[in-house]
């Protein structure tokens, strides 16, 4: 066999391929966000509450033991002193005054050979009266005495002992159990306290980012977009500075399958994030989920710049919990697995598990759709930082000590390394060399699959033109004033790209212009068209963010139909061709569902093909074959489910939603 047809026999393989694509999950419903199909999403599970309780009690724990065993120890000693010289005054004399008179100390202790008994009766009555000495209880002296060995006959009897004895050792008694007394009050305010310091202490850590994450966190009952059902784990993505679409699969996953690590902690979206997913209440109002104490950990910071420190990476785990399972690719492989049988994966006979790792390099922010040729050192994430960022979590993955445990090591255990990238980001070296950062993640292997950031949208905006576009040119006496305004503007179809930033409306346009469209401006296509003809031109309002592009649209559609009703005209379609560019999709309800106009999310598009790559490697596909399937017209066919919701609003597609 040749290489050419070898090349063609795996050319048409990749065309004859069909993998399964995910359920395009939908934000909103009824006008309404929704983070996830779990209808007990802001309920805590059993597991998460009890390891949140476990995890408070260790800490208070661990407060009141470094802050109050000083204390302890000198009002222990304090109550068993008192204790000591009460039991003194408990003890009849060895002999009478006068018999001190008559004989000598040395003659009397020669006689008498129960002075250690008295001296261990001292000891222990002192012990025993700590505990009793709390409630102002003391424990009988004539059971000590039994104990140690000592006569009852050499104690005082309560009705035989000395006034000035009795005095003495009740303010003794009295002085011991307030001391005891006191610490016993004070160390139950003080338990209190380190209690609710300790439970403010792990919200504050889950607001920074440091919290360690728990290890039963994967619900059972929890979403399954682009996971095959029942299928357990949890992706870890690398989010940068700042990533709407990572908030997005946060709320299309869950904290129980998604867990970002972020560079900024004190950002909106960060903030919004842990309001809403690691609060502990079922009520959805906003002021309720401002005062609700976070208790979960979702999310992981690391200092930019700090990705290659183990210190950034410390209390961070990723438990057996978080690892896939691989689904079988052979069917003798898939009907051992649905008997229960063991499969051979590996040499020494371990279930092969799959890490997915994700990172979005893409600015994350308003120029996310704005086409730009961005430097590489200006990227949301360095990619040495990627790349060490995702040593890091292999190896904390690695000694975790329940994946220990388990038998897994590097031999079993499969990692997919996902990267959002604009392939096209040029980097300037010191040699003066340029290298694009498609080139630089290869030479570098810092991920197994790249997403490219920009191809998609292009897709989705030609798909739409496709649909809506006509052809119409300027009238001839415009051209013929100004000819060198629209030399070859014949070939290309029109459509009208409304902006603020000249620098985005420039980037696209030579887009466009690749794809045989003209850009131009609303205004202008006011002096080139009359209004019957502009409302049959496709539109792009592309702002700073998605409520800005909303607006916009409203503006824009009340501005031709007042130009419409002044010329006498009636416009067809009534509102124009316009389809709103959405940086971030925190507006896409208002959209889908208060408004007729189609729009293109880039963190919708990009959450689906990270949801299609780790559902195809479930499924068994190797990086080869993915990254082979994306390069080719796959990645057409994997955003179908796409082209649907942006023409629903069109009427070309019966059904809403793959």
């Amino acid at each position: 066999e040749t290489v050419s047809q070898k090349m063609k026999k795996d050319n048409q393989r990749i065309l004859d391929f069909n993998p399964p694509v995910p359920k395009l999950l939908n934000p909103f419903k009824n006008g309404k966000p929704v983070l996830t199909n779990n209808p007990d999403y802001y309920s805590l599970t059993s597991s998460e509450k009890f390891e949140a309780r476990e995890r408070l009690f260790k800490n208070a724990v661990k407060h009141a033991v470094q802050s109050s065993w000083q204390t302890v120890v000198a009002t222990g000693f304090a109550v068993f002193g008192l204790g000591c010289a009460e039991s003194v005054y408990c003890l009849r004399p060895l002999l009478s005054p006068e018999q001190l008179q008559q004989q000598q100390c040395s003659e009397i202790l020669s006689k008498h050979n129960n002075g250690i008994p008295r001296l261990k009766f001292v000891i222990r009555y002192g012990i025993a009266q700590m505990i009793p000495s709390i409630m102002l209880h003391s424990q009988p002296s004539t059971a000590i005495a039994d104990l140690v060995g000592l006569d009852r006959k050499s104690l005082y009897k309560e009705c035989e002992m000395p006034s000035r004895y009795l005095l003495r050792r009740n303010l003794l008694f009295y002085l011991r159990g307030g001391i005891a007394g006191v610490f016993l009050f004070s160390q139950i305010i003080s338990i209190t306290h380190r209690v609710l310091e300790a439970s403010k202490e792990h919200s504050k850590l889950i607001k920074r980012g440091r919290a360690a994450p728990f290890e039963s966190s994967i619900l059972q009952s929890g979403t399954n977009a682009g996971f095959p059902s029942n299928w357990a784990g949890k992706v870890i993505r690398l989010c940068g500075y700042i990533s709407d679409v990572s908030v997005l699969s946060m709320r299309n996953l869950g904290r129980d399958r998604f867990f970002p690590v972020y560079e900024n902690n004190t950002t909106y979206l960060v903030n919004q994030m842990v309001r809403e997913h690691s609060v502990s209440t079922v009520d959805t109002d906003d002021s309720s989920i401002d005062k609700a104490v976070p208790i979960v950990p979702v999310y992981w910071h690391v200092e930019d710049g700090t990705y290659g420190l183990a210190e950034s990476w410390k209390g961070m785990r990723v438990p057996y919990s978080w690892l896939f399972n691989i689904k079988p690719k052979n069917k003798e492989e898939q009907k051992k697995a649905l008997l229960g049988k063991k499969v051979p994966l590996v040499e020494h006979d371990k279930p092969e598990k799959l890490l997915i790792l994700e990172a979005d390099a893409t600015p994350g922010n308003a120029e996310s759709m704005a086409f730009f040729t961005q430097n590489v050192n200006e990227l949301n994430l360095d990619l040495n930082e990627i790349m060490e960022g995702f040593n890091h979590l292999i190896n904390v993955a690695l000694k975790c000590p329940q994946n220990i445990a388990a038998g897994l090591d590097e031999k079993n255990l499969r990692v997919l390394r996902v990267l959002l990238l604009d392939p096209n980001a040029q980097k300037i070296t010191g040699s003066g060399e340029k290298l694009s950062a498609l080139m630089l993640a290869k030479n570098l292997n810092i991920a197994d699959v790249i997403i490219d950031s920009h191809a998609p949208i292009l897709r989705c905006m030609e798909r739409w033109l496709e649909v809506e576009s006509v052809d119409l040119y300027p009238r001839w006496s415009y051209v013929a004033r100004f000819p060198w305004r629209h030399v070859g503007l014949r070939k290309r179809k029109p459509v009208i790209l409304e902006t603020r930033h000249a620098e985005w409306f420039e980037e696209i346009r030579k887009e466009l212009r690749l794809l045989g469209y003209d850009a131009i401006g609303l205004h202008q296509a006011v002096s080139q068209y009359n209004v019957e003809d502009i409302a049959k031109i496709p539109a792009f309002v592309y702002e700073r963010t998605s409520a800005d592009t909303i607006e916009c649209i409203k503006s824009y559609r009340k501005f031709l139909t007042r130009m419409a009703a002044d010329a006498g005209k009636t416009l067809q379609p009534a509102n124009g061709k316009f389809c709103a560019l959405c940086p971030n999709h925190d507006f896409l309800n208002h959209i889908r569902y208060n408004h007729d106009f189609p729009f293109i999310c880039s963190s919708q598009i990009y959450d689906y093909l990270f949801s299609c790559v780790r559902l195809w490697a479930q499924e068994g596909m190797s990086h080869e074959e993915i990254k082979s399937f994306l390069e080719s017209d796959g990645l057409d066919r994997t955003l179908t489910p796409i082209y649907d919701v942006i023409l629903d609003h069109v009427g070309h597609i019966d059904q809403p939603n793959a």
